[in-house]
């Protein structure tokens, strides 16, 4: 499987997740879980680095503030 093959892939089951999380009705634990899994999936590598970065202490680089949630 060629990188951009594997990103087409990461990217598709991150919006089944948050598909699957916006669709489901019931109010519980599940539905956060979904999102996160969603998000971790889709956005992994950029998590990564910027985990990275911030114990070199590198903290307000592109990374960290891309994956930093949103309220």
């Amino acid at each position: 499987m060629t990188p951009h093959q594997k990103r087409i892939a990461e990217i598709a089951i991150g919006l089944g997740l948050f598909l699957f999380a916006v669709l489901l009705e019931a109010e519980n634990a599940a539905r956060p879980l979904l999102y996160l899994a969603a998000y971790a999936v889709s956005g992994g590598d950029v998590i990564l680095r910027a985990a990275r970065n911030v114990s070199r202490r590198q903290i307000f680089d592109e990374n960290f503030l891309m994956s930093a949630l949103q309220p």
